[in-house]
């Protein structure tokens, strides 16, 4: 019997055009024109074999469209209301699988104080079904693990997957109201908050557990035996009628500027010694050698900071200085309905409606994210938390309890070709970098739970979290032409050096 085996190759291609420039004066300043044109192309080829059953699927999709956006000042800063500005905005594509898709937008923005923004808008966008939803084969598939909360038990059963061709289009309509404050002029700390209502008509769903409302509003798409048993599930993707979901996002950034250990002038010099040749000083002749003559000049002689440049910029550690930063959100789900049909009970994701693999919507979402960078070196670690969430249960089962969940990304870099001492001694590590990442840190994995403690088949951790930790060493090194380097005096009397690094990571 041959073995079980599939095959994607996915091709794209995308051209873009944008042109932007004041069109009319206005008492505030000038009215300005943003116009975008573009086009893309998506391939999706695959086959799969399945108890030796061959299937194919071949989807591509073209896509042109345009967009305009006009900025309106409306009052300046000095204004006795601060600065007020407008954006109107409109955008079509035309999808070659699909018809035409339209998008319409306005915003205001307000600064009442020098610190102080506050912003509302609002946009209405069609968003087109994806090329797999749409298109994907039929398939059968036996013997797959599915929960089953009206019973309370998991059950291998028949699934049915594929694209459904009369899926429609969905409206999105997004209403947001937000802020942003900066409490202190010299302390880089921003203050962030957000809400956000959107309401989607003819929203795609699919099908994630066996719930009794979900089960009810579909029922052909749930097979079971004379005993009740659940045997088979229809999973192709439908449309319901509305979903509405209300949120508050609430954080804050925080940046502190660090000081950079400036590379010595031994190190200085060593470059432009090792260099000298490498780029001919433009302003004396083609022939002239580089300036300096491979000696640190100025400031960087007497032993200073000499100007340097690392990879054409002072990014993360150069002349401008290192970073300690750290960012905090809270996504608060307010409201998450889906609304199937008229005359039927709305599916309330928050009150134990499964929305996904995870359970229904958890109530809090936490981002956290911290770095370092400086003189090359750097560090980051994030982090993300989600709270617990329920599935109900129909008469016979108690349904499931998914407990909060918690995962942390760690990041270790060097840029070594901003580190000049080391590159005066080893070459080779010019425009080079290496980087030691490990994801999901401690290894962490969903914990659900039924009614009675135990762990349900189809919810074991290794299902949910297959993969786990795992770790990665990546190694970068760019190979420049000695041409692009210059080791020549920078403005305000100090050394100036290009070392071509790689940007930080």
């Amino acid at each position: 019997m041959a073995d079980d085996r599939s095959k994607s190759e996915r091709t794209s291609f995308e051209l873009d055009a944008t042109a932007n420039g004041p069109l009319f004066a206005l008492p505030a300043g000038d009215a300005n024109v943003t116009f975008k044109a573009g086009v893309s192309r998506l391939d999706l080829d695959a086959s799969a074999r399945r108890r030796d059953i061959v299937t194919n699927t071949d989807l591509g999709r073209t896509i042109g469209g345009g967009s305009a956006s006009l900025d309106l000042p409306l009052a300046k800063r000095a204004s006795s209301i601060g600065r007020l500005s407008a954006n109107v905005n409109a955008g079509v594509q035309q999808l070659s699988d699909f018809g035409t898709l339209t998008s319409l937008g306005a915003g205001v923005t307000w600064s009442p104080a020098g610190r102080l923004n506050l912003l509302g808008s609002v946009t209405r966008e069609e968003g087109a079904p994806t090329l797999q939803q749409l298109g994907d084969p039929l398939q059968e598939t036996d013997n797959v693990p599915f929960f089953d909360a009206v019973n309370g038990e998991t059950v291998n059963l028949t699934t049915l997957t594929g694209g459904n061709p009369a899926l429609d289009a969905d409206r999105r309509t997004v209403w947001k109201l937000g802020a942003n404050w900066q409490p202190k002029e010299e302390l880089d700390l921003r203050l962030r908050a957000d809400f956000v209502h959107q309401v989607i008509d003819n929203p795609q769903i699919g099908f994630p557990a066996a719930t009794p409302a979900l089960e009810a509003a579909f029922p052909d798409r749930f097979t079971r035996d004379g005993s009740g048993r659940l045997i088979a599930v229809d999973l192709r993707p439908v449309n319901a009628e509305r979903s509405t979901r209300d949120t508050i996002r609430l954080g804050f950034d925080f940046t502190k500027p660090l000081k950079s250990t400036p590379p010595s002038a031994e190190a200085i010099a060593a470059l432009r010694a090792r260099f000298a040749g490498a780029r001919p000083n433009q302003r004396q002749g083609g022939n002239a050698p580089p300036q300096g003559g491979g000696q640190v000049q100025g400031a960087a002689a007497a032993g200073d900071q000499p100007r340097v440049r690392f990879g054409g910029g002072g990014r993360g550690g150069g002349r401008n200085g290192g970073r300690l930063t750290f960012s905090l959100t809270d996504t608060i789900t307010l409201t998450d309905k889906l609304s199937i049909a008229p005359g039927l009970d709305d599916l309330d994701y928050l009150d134990g409606e499964a929305s996904g693999s995870s359970g229904g919507r958890p109530r809090h979402q936490v981002e956290a994210e911290t770095g370092y960078y400086n003189n090359g070196l750097g560090a980051r670690l994030s982090a993300n938390w989600r709270s617990a969430t329920r599935v109900n249960g129909g008469i016979a089962g108690e349904g499931l309890r998914f407990g909060s969940y918690a995962s942390f990304d760690l990041r270790l870099f060097a840029n070594l070709g901003e580190r000049f001492d080391l590159v005066a001694k080893n070459p080779f590590f010019l425009g080079s970098s290496v980087r030691f990442e490990v994801k999901n840190l401690f290894d962490n994995k969903p914990d659900v739970r039924g009614a009675d403690g135990v762990i349900p088949i189809a919810y074991y951790p290794d299902r949910l979290e297959p993969i786990g930790r795992t770790v990665g060493i990546t190694f970068r090194k760019l190979f420049l032409p000695t041409r692009f380097m210059r080791f020549g005096g920078g403005g305000g009397g100090g050394g100036g050096a290009s070392a071509g690094g790689p940007p930080p990571h």
